[in-house]
């Protein structure tokens, strides 16, 4: 529910990516910065979270920004706002990004899930599933199922596994809106029959998927890095976005470096 506006605050912010800053010493408050009539409005909404970062997603700004300082240092931290908006405006985001304005993940400062937003979730009758190749058609039941199932990722896509033997698992992605179906990620490229959907062959303690309805980021945790002086394995994580059908690893984290 939202809060209060900001009059008429126009703000020229050219289409952009993820950029991350510093904005601890800020009063919290949460708002987004949107499109109304061609002028930028800055909107408080509810509490903030745990961290501050500027997002970029479907053509809106989000500024999330926290702070220790209590109710008596509000007009200094509604000044800071108002100079970080600033920045934004000029263009001049700092944080950590590369010269391009692509962020710079890494293991410290990996990749969230609300820094790649999907559109709204779908609801309704999905397409049926389309099954174009001997690859697909192999497993015809476990992809026919999966297009009744409701989307569980990037707000219209459904990812659905089966087994492939021991300490391994294949998976794929089924586009309920058109019916297509994709291969997962770490799949071989250009492989055939059970190459195109097999998603880890090191499945050990600690691997494992993750990902959310609302959101193109993918995580998958696979490998064997197992740690004799600490008795666990750490298994190699790997993030991708999907992005123009297909997925973009846009970070990985060796397993071995935890150990």
């Amino acid at each position: 529910m939202l809060l209060r506006l900001v009059p008429r605050i126009e703000l020229n912010i050219r289409q952009g990516r993820i950029a991350r800053f510093d904005a601890s010493d800020v009063y919290g408050q949460t708002c987004d910065i949107h499109r109304q009539n061609g002028v930028r409005h800055v909107v408080y909404r509810k509490s903030v979270p745990q961290r501050s970062t500027v997002r970029h997603s479907d053509g809106s700004f989000k500024l999330t920004l926290r702070s220790k300082v209590r109710k008596q240092r509000r007009i200094r931290g509604a000044v800071t706002i108002l100079r970080l908006i600033a920045v934004l405006a000029s263009g001049a985001v700092s944080g950590s990004t590369q010269p391009g304005g692509t962020p710079h993940w890494t293991a410290k400062n990996p990749p969230e899930f609300e820094d790649f937003l999907a559109g709204e979730t779908m609801h309704g009758t999905a397409a049926s599933v389309k099954l174009l190749t001997r690859s697909e058609r192999m497993f015809k039941t476990r992809l026919t199922k999966a297009a009744k199932e409701p989307p569980n990722f990037a707000g219209h896509y459904r990812v659905t596994y089966w087994g492939c033997g021991s300490n391994c698992s294949a998976a794929a992605l089924v586009d309920l809106q058109t019916g297509e179906v994709f291969p997962p990620p770490l799949a071989k490229s250009n492989g055939s029959g059970w190459e195109c959907w097999i998603l880890c062959t090191a499945c050990f303690e600690g691997s494992g998927d993750e990902f959310h309805v609302d959101s193109r980021l993918m995580i998958v945790r696979c490998g064997m890095n197992y740690s004799e002086r600490l008795q666990r394995n750490f298994p190699d994580t790997y993030y991708f976005v999907w992005d123009d059908y297909r997925f973009r690893q846009v970070l990985f984290v060796p397993g071995k470096n935890g150990r």
